[in-house]
């Protein structure tokens, strides 16, 4: 008698914890449960280094969902070796909704090294619920630890975390205290018993450090002027940097270990959390552990410059850029501000006229006498849906498709396929992006618009991506999270296609 073997995919995820959930040990434990439950392994889904926090970056767990909610998906089960290797979110119901996304599918996900059957009894989910709190649990815990190890390196001395600053370099130190050899950018330390110091680097770069406080403590002249004279030179900028800019010449300059101070926990990023700057007396500093290549005065003074901000935040050299803003676009706002190179941030009109309406003052501008700001972003984005809206409709009639407008920005495509246009949206109150979702929308083409350029970016979403009418990417996945459904007008053609023909397939 031939056995039937049911089609079967496995996701795999190993970060950096145990050799018990490597790659390898789960593939075999996962191949030994399927092979006595009469399963076949059709596909492999693979995230190797990655944290188990959040979604972000796992393009393995993301390319089995887009298949699994597309319809794409041959098989009909899903082996994972535990829940831990689900995932780790710190919000347990983020784990559910994905598991949930597989089963509204008609996908059911096995947990092969667990004592449970996933199979929605009430015992089971209480279980796995227990695991998906210990599993999260497990990574606050271990978050704390390491937190608590670092601190007490910092305490004395030692270098943690951060790759060395320019014109500094990591050593490696020994358990007996002897040297290792400096590390190469990138390079991390063989043995958890070395620790890592900072010392003097190439005499080169030092020298440009030392020159760049010079240039800045005596010359008067400010981080564009460094940076513009630093790359004429054809100086070579710091490790990852194309060339050298203003952020890089600040870094230097306000970096207080170049003169001999360490400092750590300045800003914190814990549990995959949004960065954010920590008050002074969290701060952990350790004077003295690094040998000095600036002078303290020389430092002070640069400081003191620094905050007295004399050249950059002139009446004169602030209104220029507002001038220059205003008969360009008819209209100054922050969002022009920050999108003009060289401008001056908004933070400093604000510093020097008090309000950024007093600095708009300064050229005759008032906001009031402007269009509502709001009425203005939404006729922005109504304009550029009708211009989709009629290059999606030329297209669907070069293809003899029958194509039905159902309002602005919903058309149905052959009385089959709902196609809904939508803008990525901001505002002050969420930081980062958000798209208003219809509940009769299959799909959702979604998209940037920049004045004129609004189709340069385009993303086809299926509906089913969130039960929620809103759909939110925070400013942490920034748009990598919907790396998977980015497409291209040249592509369109054939995910229209495509998309109508699993629509009739669902529909017979």
């Amino acid at each position: 008698m031939t056995t039937i073997f049911r089609k079967a995919a496995q996701y795999i995820r190993m970060s950096t914890e145990q050799q018990r959930y490597s790659t390898t040990n789960q593939k075999t434990f996962i191949a030994h449960y399927a092979d006595a439950h009469g399963l076949e392994i059709v596909r492999t889904y693979i995230d190797e280094g990655k944290s188990g926090l959040r979604i972000q970056g796992r393009t393995g767990l993301q390319k089995l969902l887009s298949d699994v909610i597309s319809g794409g998906a041959d098989y009909q089960y899903i082996l994972v070796y535990d829940v831990s290797r689900w995932g780790r979110f710190q919000d347990n119901d983020e784990s559910a909704h994905y598991e949930f996304l597989c089963r509204r599918a008609g996908k059911k996900i096995i947990y092969c090294a667990e004592n449970f059957p996933n199979d929605g009894s009430p015992l089971a989910n209480i279980v796995k619920g227990l695991k998906r709190a210990m599993a999260s649990e497990y990574s606050r815990e271990l978050s704390e630890k390491v937190f608590r190890g670092q601190s007490n390196l910092a305490t004395q001395g030692w270098h943690v975390c951060s790759p060395s600053p320019y014109g500094l370099r990591r050593e490696i130190i020994d358990s007996n205290g002897k040297s290792r050899g400096k590390m190469e950018y990138g390079q991390r330390k063989s043995f958890q018993s070395d620790k890592v110091k900072l010392t003097l680097g190439p005499k080169a770069e030092i020298r440009i450090v030392q020159q760049i406080f010079f240039w800045f403590t005596t010359e008067n002249i400010f981080y564009k002027t460094i940076a513009d004279r630093l790359n004429s030179m054809k100086i070579p900028p710091p490790n990852r940097s194309i060339e050298w800019t203003k952020l890089c010449v600040k870094s230097i300059l306000t970096n207080e270990k170049y003169i001999g101070t360490m400092i750590y926990n300045k800003t914190s990023e814990r549990l995959s959390s949004p960065k954010k700057k920590n008050p002074f007396d969290q701060w952990i500093k350790k004077e003295n552990s690094i040998e000095q290549i600036i002078d303290k005065k020389v430092f002070d003074k640069a400081q003191k410059l620094i905050k007295s901000n004399i050249r950059i935040h002139s009446e004169e050299h602030l209104t220029k850029y507002l001038e220059s803003i205003y008969a360009r676009h008819g209209r100054i706002s922050t969002e022009l501000i920050k999108a003009t190179k060289n401008a001056p941030s908004p933070r400093a009109y604000r510093r020097v006229f008090g309000t950024i309406e007093n600095a708009y003052a300064q050229v005759g501008y008032f906001r009031s006498a402007d269009e509502n700001p709001h009425r203005r972003k939404l006729f922005r984005s109504n304009d550029a849906i009708s211009k989709i809206a009629t290059r999606l409709i030329n297209l669907c009639k070069n293809l003899t498709l029958k194509i039905t407008k159902l309002s602005a920005s919903r058309l149905q495509i052959n009385n089959l396929l709902v196609i809904q246009l939508a803008v990525f949206s901001r505002t002050n109150a969420h930081p980062g992006y958000r798209l208003f979702l219809k509940k009769d929308a299959d799909v959702i083409l979604a998209f940037h618009h920049d004045g004129d350029h609004y189709d340069s970016e385009i993303f086809l979403i299926p509906r089913s991506i969130t039960t929620n009418e809103t759909l939110y990417i925070n400013k942490r996945q920034s748009m990598n999270f919907l790396d998977q459904y980015k497409t291209g007008w040249d592509a369109v053609e054939n995910d229209i296609l495509g998309l109508l023909k699993q629509k009739s397939k669902t529909r017979t």
